[in-house]
């Protein structure tokens, strides 16, 4: 009884840290339950998780346009006004996304080269579709800090340089699991 009580105890624990971690999107819900997976395993996660997206959001635009565009299928999209799923709360932008995915990292130079790789030869695409549409860009660094093991967080002069050119903004969010 007392084992079965601990490993209740330490599975609450687990779930608690793993929610109030993360879960903030689908995907990275998805990597949650891996994540959770993993530990009760006894393989627990130290090395951070870097994922990169370029955002394209507005008001009101056509998502088929920039996915026809940019001849690339978005990771994830949404029109203004849609439901977020199982919250009684609407979207007031239309976005869409293309991310390269979680990725176990100490350097996010390393995604930064693989969305560079995706997206440098559309340069002219996104600053046409950035004008015409009224939009706003955006990379997004997401980054889960797993016992205080960070990544290296330095931006390559190609990074900087190509947000320049199209006009995007750079953010990162920081989830220390």
């Amino acid at each position: 009884i007392l084992l079965v009580k601990r490993i209740l105890h330490t599975m609450t624990f687990i779930l608690t840290k793993t929610q109030v971690c993360c879960g903030f999107t689908e995907k990275v819900g998805k990597e949650n339950r891996y994540q959770l997976m993993n530990i009760l395993k006894g393989n627990n996660p130290t090395t951070p998780s870097v994922d990169i997206e370029l955002v394209l959001a507005g008001d009101q635009f056509d998502l088929e346009l920039i996915t026809t565009v940019l001849n690339i299928k978005p990771t994830v999209q949404w029109r203004k006004g849609d439901t977020i799923s199982n919250r009684p709360i609407v979207r007031q932008d239309t976005t869409w996304s293309f991310g390269i995915g979680l990725q176990s990292s100490y350097d996010i130079e390393e995604q930064s080269k693989q969305l560079l790789s995706i997206f440098i030869n559309r340069l002219d695409k996104l600053k046409l579709l950035k004008r015409e549409l009224n939009i706003d860009i955006l990379i997004l660094y997401t980054v889960k800090v797993y016992n205080s093991e960070t990544p290296i967080m330095s931006l390559s002069s190609e990074i900087i340089n190509f947000a320049g050119e199209i006009g995007a903004k750079i953010d990162f969010d920081l989830y220390f699991c």
